[in-house]
């Protein structure tokens, strides 16, 4: 049974859609997203004008640069397109893995940015409840232009960190995280990525160096009944926390939708509580996991050593986690 079978969440979606912001969308916005729909909107950023505009349906889709503040940029646009940037491709570190040339400049432009709070006033959006960031380096300066959103509205982001430096000066995890923190949002989960040297790519095991990671944060509890009990109206912190509550279910974090959901029981009428509740109990199992049994712990050991053994690095050279969540 999916979350979005509830009562409540079938009566309060088609007035109150859960909002995603994509910012960096040239790769579309994650599919565990279309589990939202009907009740979905998506407004989605890219300053890379090859990843096109336009709507489609509940999805928009804009050729913009958002930064920390109204200026002039230069964009330095790279063989592969997911590679663009408004900072220069630190070729020195590059180098050292394989297909550099991916990073080649192929051409500059001048962008005109600004920042996403102001995209999005004079857009209307008041209320957004997810923030996703891909934007090779620039993930701190979109996070501090869209300060105003962080502190009203958004429940959960899903950004692109660097822990080694891809591009010349840009700024690596650990100062996005403390930005992050601020605002109370918490780490939950990381995809990793790491890339071999290219002069041993044959050498050792299939992992290398850690190079960046898809890193999902989710606004802590404590900070999420401070927004809730802030908003205006009883329609509105309904809906956010029924937001809140989805997230964490199309992540796979039911503890924390359960959590969430005890803690402001008042906001819900009986009837609607049972429904929100059946949806997270009835939800499917995603871990997979068996009961326990004798010799279980040889066999997961046996097992993760047999799949240490099979992965395999994509080209040779680069290995990734699993998908951010549980799911």
């Amino acid at each position: 049974m999916s979350f979005f079978h509830a009562p409540v969440w079938r009566e309060q979606g088609p007035r109150n859609p859960l909002t995603l912001v994509d910012v960096g969308a040239s790769g579309g916005a994650d599919p565990r997203w279309s589990e939202a729909a009907p009740n979905l909107r998506v407004i989605g950023f890219d300053a890379d004008r090859r990843a096109g505009a336009g709507d489609s349906g509940s999805m928009t889709y804009l050729t913009a640069a958002v930064y920390r503040e109204r200026a002039r940029l230069t964009f330095h646009l790279t063989r592969k397109q997911e590679g663009s940037s408004i900072f220069e491709p630190n070729r020195a570190f590059l180098d050292r893995f394989p297909d550099a040339a991916r990073f080649d400049i192929v051409e500059t432009a001048s962008v005109e940015a600004d920042t996403l709070d102001a995209q999005l006033a004079s857009a209307g959006l008041t209320d957004i409840d997810f923030l996703k960031i891909d934007a090779q380096g620039c993930e701190l300066a979109i996070l501090e232009g869209a300060a105003s959103a962080l502190q009203r509205s958004i429940v959960g982001l899903q950004l692109e960190v660097e822990f080694g430096e891809m591009y010349r000066g840009q700024p690596l995890f650990a100062e996005v995280d403390q930005f992050a923190r601020r605002f109370g949002f918490v780490l939950f989960d990381l995809c990793p990525v790491h890339w071999k040297r290219r002069l041993g790519i044959g050498l050792g095991g299939p992992k290398g160096q850690l190079i960046f990671a898809e890193a999902l944060y989710l606004r802590d509890l404590e900070s999420l009944s401070a927004l809730v009990a802030g908003l205006e109206s009883d329609d509105a912190r309904r809906a956010k926390l029924l937001h809140a509550l989805s997230v964490c279910w199309l992540y796979g974090y039911l503890d924390y939708a359960q959590e969430i959901l005890d803690a402001h029981k008042g906001q819900f009428s009986a009837v609607e509580l049972a429904g929100l509740e059946r949806g997270l109990r009835q939800s499917p199992d995603w871990s997979g996991r068996l009961p326990q049994f004798p010799g279980r712990t040889w066999l997961a050991r046996v097992f993760g050593r047999l799949h240490r053994l099979l992965v395999t690095a994509e080209h040779g050279w680069a290995t990734g986690g699993p998908r951010l969540g549980n799911r």
